[in-house]
């Protein structure tokens, strides 16, 4: 009988199978981006091992846990209006991300500029399983001033690299929204960045509240639990390490949010 290659972590063609190989292209990834941004991953939280699909029979709670929550939305160019019209009255604060500085007038820089300009992938490094991070770091933020009074969720723009900015300032999210990319970087829109690949959807699980959502169109999809969560039906659910991840109908948020998926994240 033929023996099978041994997984190579740092072979990005051949994605993980099981979680013992997810686990080693984590650890090979907080290698590369510790040296890469010099970011320390000491603090992040262990979770346990296991997937399956459990009964859909128990109910789905509701979305309290959104109310003083954060959405982030990483390459997002200038794909705003669905999420300030759908969101802005569900959470406290709206982060977006992307290299590229959006053009909206109404945007006030509330950090120093960032002169970096990314036309060049010279400034990026590869990092297998995760996709292409800019070596800049020196993110900036724009503002959408609040009227006094005003109850809807305050909206910042972070003009940098996304997957830098997550590890840094995103600490706790309630919505990870993601939607309209490739991971051609040559394609017009693309970012080249694995956001549904098996590591950096492991680290956004680590950071997403109880009861908190993924909503998406599975850009970037790559690795068996996004394979896994595409097939989900509504109302069936994924075990995944210490979450239940539920399918869930969009219209339980707004029906603007037809054309995406969205699971609900429990822990358990």
């Amino acid at each position: 009988m033929e023996e099978c290659d041994e997984f190579d972590p740092a072979d990005p063609e051949r994605p993980p199978k099981t979680l013992v190989e997810v686990d080693q292209c984590i650890q090979l990834a907080r290698v590369q981006l510790n040296a890469h941004f010099g970011y320390s991953f000491l603090s992040e939280e262990k979770i346990e091992n296991g997937t399956h699909k459990v009964n859909s029979g128990d109910s789905v709670p509701g979305f309290e846990a959104l109310s003083d929550g954060v959405l982030f939305y990483p390459c997002a160019a200038s794909d705003t209006d669905l999420v300030t019209e759908v969101f802005s009255d569900l959470v406290e604060s709206i982060y977006l991300c992307d290299v590229r500085r959006p053009r909206f007038p109404d945007l006030v820089r509330s950090t120093a500029p960032n002169t970096t300009v990314y036309n060049h992938f010279g400034d990026s490094l590869l990092v297998p399983h995760v996709g292409r991070v800019f070596r800049e770091t020196r993110p900036e933020i724009l503002t959408r001033p609040r009227s006094v009074g005003d109850a809807l969720a305050s909206f910042n723009y972070c003009v940098g690299d996304s997957v830098h900015f997550f590890l840094q300032s995103m600490k706790s999210i309630s919505v990870f929204f993601y939607r309209r990319d490739s991971s051609n970087p040559d394609c017009e829109g693309g970012s080249g960045v694995l956001w549904f690949g098996p590591v950096l959807l492991d680290f956004v699980l680590q950071r997403i509240v109880n009861g908190g959502i993924l909503c998406t169109d599975f850009s970037n999809s790559y690795g068996f639990l996004a394979e896994r969560l595409q097939k989900l039906v509504v109302g069936e659910k994924l075990q995944y390490r210490n979450f239940t991840l539920i399918r869930i109908e969009a219209s339980m948020i707004s029906a603007k949010l037809s054309s995406l998926a969205l699971v609900q994240v429990l822990r358990r």
